[in-house]
């Protein structure tokens, strides 16, 4: 971008998050990062991948952000030994996972969409959550290889700023109704799920599917898209984006569906720290989220998720 022209609306902290995802997000679509693909490993299946980029991409975001705030804490999904004094947890099953924070936090997604990245195609992000005092205030979410690179950038009471590559224009979120739903890609393993798509397909002009919940969420801001339902998130997939939606005037609905011995059942979560990730033989529980510029069309698909069993 020629210039990041626009930021002068937003907080500190909120203007370092930008400046940081998109220089290393230049940096990862550059090539420049680690990206040896022999050292690749599997958190669960490909689609939940983790590579040397990923790595070396949350330290860089880490080392560049403390050294603008050196009294920050960090909330990351990578586990690494580097600035680990610096993290309050990392990794989905870390037994010392901390929440709540008095101070300034960043929550990192270094990048949202490994498996689309290290593959060479465009639906990955770089996503960063800012948080002080234990309050969600703003979200960074930077596409690079979308338009060129497309920054999305929202705060609480300041407004959503939406920046393209092409000569750094300023654009403020679109209004028109494209008709687009971004729709989770492990939502398809889930045949009670059909209802839903059903009901969306009816009104909808495309669903496609999400490979990336900060971009998805982030092309809410943007206008591209009417809304998105999202599986299997982690607190870094979600606050990035969903502090976006806020900033918008949208409507984010957590929930969490939970599977016992064979039976299903959907929560409503009221905060994000009931967000959970422990897993056991019998009970696996997951995060999940719908997310609308339209409250009431929100609340419609969550008394239809209500009735699934």
């Amino acid at each position: 971008m020629k210039a990041l022209i626009g930021l002068q609306r937003f907080s500190f902290p909120v203007v370092s998050a930008a400046q940081v995802a998109l220089i290393v997000g230049k940096i990862i679509r550059g090539g420049s990062l680690p990206k040896n693909t022999r050292s690749t490993r599997s958190k669960e299946n490909f689609r939940a991948i983790v590579t040397p980029t990923d790595v070396a991409a949350q330290e860089l975001i880490i080392l560049l952000l403390s050294a603008l705030h050196p009294e920050a804490k960090f909330l990351a999904e990578e586990k690494t030994e580097r600035y680990s004094n610096l993290l309050l947890s990392t990794g989905r099953n870390d037994p010392n996972y901390v929440f709540s924070f008095d101070g300034l936090r960043f929550d990192v997604d270094s990048i949202d969409g490994t498996a689309m990245q290290a593959l060479g195609l465009p639906d990955w992000s770089v996503a960063i959550a800012v948080w002080e005092d234990d309050k969600l205030i703003a979200g960074v979410v930077y596409m690079p290889e979308i338009r060129g690179g497309t920054l999305v950038i929202g705060e609480i009471g300041k407004g959503v700023l939406w920046l393209e590559e092409d000569g750094g224009i300023e654009r403020e979120p679109k209004q028109d109704q494209t008709r687009v739903w971004y729709w989770g890609a492990d939502l398809d393993l889930l045949p009670l799920f059909n209802q839903v798509k059903n009901e969306l397909a009816t009104k909808t002009r495309r669903l496609l599917t999400a490979n990336s919940g900060s971009m998805a969420l982030a092309m809410i801001a943007c206008g591209i898209a009417d809304g998105v339902i999202q599986d299997h998130q982690a607190i870094w997939d979600i606050t990035p984006g969903m502090a976006i939606i806020n900033a918008l005037g949208g409507k984010v609905i957590l929930y969490r569906h939970e599977v016992h011995r064979q039976a299903r059942r959907i929560i409503r979560l009221e905060n994000l720290d009931e967000i959970s990730y422990r897993r056991t033989k019998t009970n696996v529980r997951r995060t999940a989220l719908i997310a609308t510029r339209d409250s009431q069309q929100a609340e419609k698909l969550w008394k239809i998720l209500e009735k699934i069993r």
